[in-house]
């Protein structure tokens, strides 16, 4: 039984060791994940093979979901979350006199901009 305990002790020791290298010589660890590939010391996105495959899959509801946005898809993602605030300030139910209109139109603009952000892989 004290052999079993100390070859437990043993792998937590190097799963420690592993684990405080990594931290020490992966200065990268910080502004990555495995959700994204934000780099926030530049404030822009690394390539990689997955950067557009959500968009590829579906492109003309990323178009549609653009277009109920009201912008194009060169838009900054600085301006897109302005916008999209802009307009979920505009039609909040809670904002004006509700109508099954404006909560439809509503609805849309969430499931609109949740949709280019994950074709976009950013982070809410």
């Amino acid at each position: 039984m004290d052999d079993f305990i100390r070859l437990i002790f043993r792998i937590l020791y190097y799963i420690f060791l592993w684990w405080i290298l990594d931290w020490i010589f992966n200065p990268d660890r910080k502004n990555k994940n495995r959700y994204n590939n934000f780099n926030s010391n530049t404030d822009d996105y690394e390539e990689s093979s997955q950067d557009n495959q959500f968009a590829q899959m579906n492109p003309s509801k990323l178009e549609e979901s653009y277009g109920v946005l009201g912008v194009t898809s060169e838009i900054s993602d600085k301006e897109l979350k302005k916008v999209y605030l802009q307009l979920a300030k505009k039609y909040h139910p809670d904002s004006v006199e509700s109508s099954e209109t404006e909560e439809t139109k509503m609805a849309e603009i969430n499931s609109a901009y949740q949709y280019i952000c994950e074709a976009r892989k950013i982070r809410k």
